[in-house]
């Protein structure tokens, strides 16, 4: 029966402690959620991150398909023009030249948005309606028409390209705009609204444009479903605002570059060996236009080339994110574990698991990404600590509850040793404990026992004295004056307290007959010291009032009375607490006869004079 009992104890505690775990990883998991609504620094440190694990497992070689032509300040000493702009009818002469030596597309990053010279603009708008590659133009937007969208990136207003390119079939007007949540551009917006039309228009980005030049489509097939887009039979996913992270180059690699004078200067055989079947990017390479990103500043035609070139990659190896729910799923489990992992710190496992736990979330982001797959890396992480923190905050506090039933007491209070103090002490002794055993056995006579001796030691604590010790069929209790001024009345109170807590003990029919305690109770000088017991401390108290407690609890049976008062704590009881005289005893160790005090009314109502038994 003690065995089963003990088992459901075990379920019972193991079940609460997953079920506190479970509460603990919830306000750990929200915590984490409100501190990332509302700490910018940490949507910052999470892209950190992620531009970390991008840097390892997304880079990509660059695409031979793909060239530059940059406008440096070089450029314009060797055009022989000044150095604010490159005349339009030599964007008309590459354009024609391009098509002629059978390039993909081209991409302009470069705003036309006022009229120039009216021969110049005249043969770039020629060039554009009848060049045979399709041709790409950024819209630059209007910055006095910001509203909080637009600063998102999410909504803008354009201004109108220079030309009329409506009726122009193979020109696409595009936009250029960064996602950039932190000043760093990490992506592109692949397309946005568009807000200077009623309704707004959607408008994608120039390196969209590009990479259906790179496939070899139509720039005007592009389809947006609003969650990625199609491209014949590619898909391109994005993110939840039209957003695509940018692949980066990796490490010793570029594309293929040309300054912008040097290209026109090339032979006709050269240029066409050069930009044949590629898709060209023409641009400022200087600090005219310049793009800061996690891998640093870089020209903006050359931010453009790589998007092109990562949405490539990404189409064919898409960058799969986890949803919010996976991604609060995710953490709400860690914080389960590491809960739970730390109300075991105090044995080895607990150590060695959230070191384990702490190890897989630390290799978890790469193992994910290097698979295509994004999983927030912040919310975990701080579901962990938070839940380390909370759980070892509940393990404090339930460890000191232990600790006080568990550390000594002259520990906890810091005892000095070899004290002496006013106090009462309390003998309290199961009547007939050894004919108990024999009548009903040895392990349910232990288990009555051990329920005897809880439930007085909890009377004890309740009536603010101290448990000193324990035996098998009784114990030791002391009530210090120091602690409490009322500490005769308190001893004396405890026993009938007792007495009441036993008695669905003593109505058990396992029993057999009328189950009683005996008390005995003194008042006086008490002595304490430490001494070394089994390897450790114990303390012991001594002193005359403690043998005469000792003797008066034996000597009950003789008096057949339930409760024998020493002489000094019956001076010290008020008038209140009936008691009557005993029979004088003589006492080992005493010289003259105590005059002992039964405690009750005449009747004895509450402590009756028992059989002797």
């Amino acid at each position: 029966m003690a065995a089963d009992r003990r088992r459901i104890t075990r379920a019972e505690r193991r079940a609460a402690t997953w079920w506190t775990s479970g509460a603990i990883a919830a306000l750990s998991v929200l915590a984490s959620v409100l501190i990332q609504a509302n700490l910018p620094w940490f949507a910052n440190l999470e892209l950190r991150l992620f531009d970390g694990l991008a840097a390892r497992h997304l880079r990509v070689p660059a695409d031979a398909d793909l060239a530059i032509v940059g406008i440096d300040d070089d450029t314009f000493p060797k055009l022989g023009v000044p150095s604010d702009r490159v005349p339009r009818d030599r964007h008309a002469e590459l354009l024609r030249r391009l098509a002629a030596a059978g390039a993909k597309g081209v991409v302009f990053d470069l705003y036309f948005v006022d009229l120039s010279d009216p021969e110049a603009d005249g043969a770039f708008a020629s060039a554009i309606a009848e060049s045979p590659l399709p041709v790409a133009f950024p819209l630059e937007t209007e910055t006095s028409a910001e509203d909080a969208a637009s600063r998102s990136g999410r909504r803008w207003t354009f201004r109108e390209f220079v030309y009329d390119v409506s009726q122009v079939p193979k020109a696409h007007l595009g936009m250029a705009q960064a996602f950039a949540p932190d000043r760093l551009a990490r992506g592109i917006y692949t397309v946005v609204e568009n807000r200077s039309y009623d309704p707004p228009q959607p408008l994608p980005h120039i390196a969209l444009l590009g990479w259906a030049m790179l496939e070899g489509k139509d720039p005007g097939s592009l389809a947006f479903d609003g969650t990625g887009w199609r491209l014949g039979d590619l898909v391109l996913p994005t993110g939840p605002d039209g957003e695509v992270a940018t692949r980066f180059l990796e490490a010793e690699t570029d594309f293929d570059f040309c300054e912008y004078a040097d290209a026109l200067a090339l032979d006709d055989q050269a240029f066409r060996e050069r930009f044949a079947d590629k898709v060209v990017l023409i641009g400022y390479v200087n600090s005219v236009d310049l793009a800061p990103t996690p891998r640093g500043a870089v020209p903006g035609v050359h931010f453009v080339a790589q998007s092109v070139n990562g949405l490539a990659d990404a189409a064919r190896r898409p960058l799969a994110t986890a949803g919010r729910e996976i991604a609060l799923g995710s953490a709400f489990l860690v914080g389960v574990v590491a809960a739970w992992l730390t109300s075991r710190v105090r044995f080895r496992s607990g150590w060695l698991g959230l070191l384990v736990l702490g190890g897989v979330l630390a290799l978890l982001p790469d193992v994910l990404m290097a698979a295509r797959l994004w999983l927030p890396t912040l919310l975990p992480w701080s579901a962990f600590a938070l839940s380390v923190l909370l759980s070892g905050v509940a393990e404090g506090a339930r460890s000191g509850k232990l600790a006080d039933r568990f550390v000594p007491a002259f520990f906890r209070k810091g005892r000095r040793p070899d004290q002496t103090e006013q106090a009462a002490v309390l003998f309290v002794d199961v009547r007939s404990s050894t004919k108990l055993v024999a009548t009903v056995g040895d392990v349910a006579g232990r288990d009555i026992l051990n329920r005897t001796v809880r439930i007085l030691s909890d009377v004890v604590e309740a009536e603010g004295g101290e448990v000193e010790r324990t035996a098998g069929d009784g114990l030791i209790a002391v009530f210090r004056q120091a602690e409490h001024a009322d500490y005769a009345e308190r001893t004396a109170k405890c026993v009938g307290l007792m007495q009441r807590a036993v008695s669905p003990i003593a109505e058990e029919k396992l029993i057999g007959w009328k189950f009683g305690l005996w008390f005995g109770m003194e008042a006086g000088p008490i002595s304490g010291r430490i001494l070394p017991s089994q390897g450790r401390d114990e303390w012991s108290i001594y002193g005359l009032t403690v043998h005469l407690a000792a003797r008066l609890q034996a000597e009950c049976s003789h008096q057949r009375a339930a409760v024998l008062l020493g002489p000094e704590i019956a001076a010290l009881l008020p008038e209140s607490v009936p008691r009557a005289p005993a029979e004088p005893f003589f006492a080992k160790g005493f010289d003259d006869p105590i005059q002992a005090w039964v405690m009750g009314n005449a009747e004895h109502s509450e402590n009756d004079r028992l059989d002797a038994g």
